[in-house]
C-alpha cells in the first residue's frame, strides 16, 4: 500500500501487524481477486530507488496467492470494501477461501486447519448436486425414462477429491424448468476414463452413480429460491458448473422437501445387505402363510431385517408397523385383552377402583388394521420364544391357523342374555413376523402347534446363499479397507460349527460399526466374542487356544504365521488328552 503523505494511516498500521502465516484476501473492484498466506512480514521499498508501481505502493508484505475472481456475496459489507486493509473474522476468511478449494495448490498454499470446512460452513454432509445440461447431453431425457435402480456415469469436473463412495447425489437439470429430478448415490470413487471409452468428454474425470429414485414432480429452482435455507445454494448463486457440494443444513432441508420414498424390494435388499431373492422369499411366505419366524444365533440381523421388510410391506408408514418383545413376564392380558384396574376420583376426596376389560397390544393393532383394509399392517414379535407362547396367544392359536374366522375371547363381555357375544378375528391385512434367538432357547423346544402355524426362515452365519454374505456386502459399502473382517468371521464360525453347533455361531452385527478398524475389532473380541467363547467352552480352557485373535486376523489378511503355533486341531488333541468331554 502507499499513503506516502499519511504515515499514521490506520490501514498502514494494520499492515505492520500482519505476520507470516496470516491469511489475506485480495480485494479488486468489489470482488475477490485471490486468497493467500503471508510469507514475509511488513517491509518498505526504498522509494528513491523504486520506479513505477513500486514507488507508489512502497509499504509491503509478501503473499503466496491463489488467484481467481469470485463474489463476496454478503460476507463483506460495502463500507469495509472502501478501506485498504481490513481485519476479517477467521470464519469469514474460510467461507471466502472455500471458493478456491478446487485449486490443486489449495492445501499447499494455505495449509488449512483440519476444521476449515466447519468454519466455512461446509461441514461434510456427504451430499452433492450434480448438474446436467440436456443440450450437451441428449441422454438426459432417456435417463428419466429408465426404472431405478440403475448405474449412470457422471462428469466429476471439480471437487472430486471430496467425493466418496456412499455420498448422496441430487440430479439437477439446467435450463428451462431447472431443478432436482432424481436421487442417486456414489458407488465408485472418481476415476479417469480409460482409452477407448465411448462417451462424451472422455478426457474428463468421471464418477459412477447408482440412480435410486426419479421424482414424479421435480423440485424446481424457482421454488427453491423462495426457501430461506436453500436460496443461497451455490447452484442458484453461481450455476455455471457440474458438481456442487451441499452443506448439512441444505441437504437436510432438501431431504424434507423430497419426502421419504416408499421402499422397493431392491432398496430393502440393499439396506439388509442381502440378495433381493432373499427378501422376495420372505415376502412370498408372508403372503402365503401370513406369519413367519426368523430363527438363528444372535447378531444375524433377524430383528433388523424384520423391520426393513415391515417398512417395505407397509409402504414406509410407521403407523402400520409395530414391534413388541416377549419376555417371561409377558401375559395374555398384555397381548390380547384383560382386566386392567383403573382408579378415578368421585369427589369429596373419594376414589373408586374399577376393573374394565382393555385390549392388549395385538388387539389394538388389529382394530386399527381393520379400519384400513387396503393397507398392509405388520406386527413384529421380537424374541418370540422367550415368552410362554401358549399362555400369551390363547385363542389366537386357532385364529393363526384359520384366518378369516372369528371366535369369542376369554374376557369378552355380553350385555344381556339375548345379545350375541362380541367376537374377534385377525384382519386379513395383518402379517406377523417373529424372531427367535436359537442360542437363548433351542428351537427344538418350540411348541409343535406353533410350528404348524408359522413358516420358519433360518438366519445362520454359514448360510452362503443369504446371511453369510451380508457382512461382506456391508463392509464393501461402508469400510472396504476392512473386507478381511468377513473372512475372519467365516473362519471363526467354520471352527465353531463342529464344536458348539450352528445355533451358537457368531453373527455379523457384532462387527457392523461405522468406525470399524482393527482396534475396534480387537475391542469387540475382548469384550463380546471372547466372553462368549469362554461360556461355550466352560471347563475346557484348552480349547480356547484354537480361537486366538491374532491367528484369525493373520489368516483373514493372508499373512503367514510362524510354524509351531497350536491351531484348532492341536487344541482338540490337548483337550482329548486332558480328558475333557466333547461339547
Amino acid at each position: 500500500i502507499g499513503f506516502a503523505d499519511d504515515p499514521d494511516n490506520p490501514s498502514a498500521q494494520r499492515l505492520r501487524d500482519v505476520q507470516p502465516g496470516d491469511y489475506v484476501i485480495m480485494h479488486t473492484k468489489a470482488s475477490i481477486g485471490g486468497v493467500g498466506r503471508v510469507v514475509r512480514p511488513y517491509y518498505e521499498v526504498d522509494r528513491a530507488q523504486a520506479e513505477g508501481v513500486a514507488a507508489d505502493y512502497w509499504r509491503r508484505i509478501d503473499v503466496e496467492w491463489l488467484v481467481g475472481q469470485h463474489s463476496y456475496d454478503d460476507l463483506l459489507p460495502g463500507a469495509k470494501q472502501l478501506q485498504t486493509v481490513v481485519t476479517l473474522d477467521e470464519d469469514v476468511f474460510w467461507r471466502l477461501a472455500a471458493k478456491y478449494a478446487d485449486d490443486p495448490r489449495f492445501e499447499e498454499v494455505l495449509n488449512p486447519p483440519e476444521d476449515w470446512r466447519e468454519r466455512a460452513g461446509l461441514a461434510r454432509s456427504g451430499a452433492w448436486i450434480f448438474q446436467a445440461n440436456p443440450q450437451k447431453w441428449p441422454g438426459w431425457a432417456d435417463m428419466l425414462q429408465r426404472t431405478p435402480p440403475f448405474d449412470e456415469t457422471w462428469t466429476a469436473s471439480r471437487r472430486r477429491a471430496d467425493m466418496h463412495v456412499g455420498d448422496a447425489v441430487l440430479l439437477w437439470k439446467s435450463g428451462d424448468q431447472a431443478g432436482v429430478y432424481g436421487v442417486a448415490k456414489i458407488i465408485r470413487e472418481p476415476f479417469e476414463p480409460e482409452d477407448g471409452d465411448e462417451s462424451d468428454f472422455d478426457s474428463e474425470w468421471k464418477v459412477l452413480l447408482s440412480v435410486e429414485r426419479l421424482l414424479d414432480a421435480p423440485l424446481l429452482r424457482d421454488e427453491l429460491r423462495q426457501d430461506p435455507v436453500l436460496q443461497d445454494m451455490e447452484i442458484i448463486r453461481q450455476p455455471a458448473a457440474t458438481n456442487f457440494r451441499l452443506s448439512t443444513p441444505e441437504y437436510e432441508r432438501l431431504k424434507q422437501l423430497l419426502g421419504t420414498p416408499a421402499p422397493t424390494l431392491e432398496s430393502t435388499a440393499r439396506d439388509c445387505c442381502c440378495n433381493p431373492a432373499f427378501i422376495e422369499d420372505i415376502v412370498q411366505q408372508l403372503k402365503r402363510k401370513h406369519q413367519v419366524i426368523f430363527y438363528g444365533p444372535p447378531g444375524t440381523g433377524k430383528t433388523y431385517v424384520a423391520g426393513k421388510v415391515a417398512e417395505y410391506l407397509a409402504g414406509a408408514d410407521p403407523d402400520r408397523c409395530k414391534l413388541i418383545q416377549f419376555h417371561p413376564s409377558y401375559t395374555y392380558e398384555d397381548f390380547m385383552e384383560g382386566i386392567k384396574p383403573e382408579a378415578r376420583e368421585c369427589g369429596d376426596g373419594r376414589w373408586e377402583v374399577s376393573y374394565p376389560v382393555r385390549p392388549g397390544s395385538f388387539m389394538r393393532f388389529c382394530e386399527q388394521a381393520a379400519e384400513d383394509p387396503e393397507g398392509t399392517w405388520v406386527f413384529i414379535i421380537d424374541e418370540i420364544n422367550r415368552g410362554q407362547i401358549a399362555k400369551i396367544f390363547g385363542e389366537l392359536m386357532y385364529l393363526l391357523e384359520y384366518r378369516g374366522q372369528e371366535i369369542e375371547l376369554a374376557y369378552t363381555k355380553t350385555e344381556g342374555d339375548t345379545q350375541a357375544p362380541e367376537r374377534f378375528g385377525i384382519p386379513p391385512n395383518v402379517l406377523i413376523i417373529g424372531t427367535m434367538n436359537t442360542a437363548d432357547r433351542s428351537i427344538a423346544l418350540v411348541d409343535f402347534a406353533l410350528r404348524r402355524r408359522f413358516t420358519f426362515i433360518p438366519f445362520y452365519p454359514d448360510d452362503g446363499d443369504h446371511v453369510q454374505g451380508m457382512l461382506a456386502r456391508w463392509l464393501d459399502e461402508n469400510v472396504p479397507e476392512m473386507a478381511w473382517v468377513a473372512r475372519l468371521v467365516d473362519d471363526l464360525n467354520e471352527r465353531l460349527t463342529g464344536r458348539v453347533g450352528r445355533d451358537f455361531l457368531i453373527g455379523h452385527s457384532y462387527f457392523m460399526h461405522e468406525d470399524l478398524s482393527e482396534e475396534t475389532v480387537r475391542e469387540t473380541w475382548r469384550f463380546q466374542i471372547e466372553p462368549l467363547l469362554r461360556e461355550y467352552f466352560v471347563g475346557q480352557q484348552s480349547r480356547l487356544d484354537g480361537y486366538r485373535l491374532d491367528e484369525l486376523i493373520a489368516g483373514a489378511k493372508g499373512i503367514e504365521q510362524p510354524e509351531g503355533d497350536a491351531g484348532p486341531d492341536d487344541a482338540d488333541v490337548v483337550a482329548e488328552e486332558s480328558g475333557d468331554d466333547e461339547q
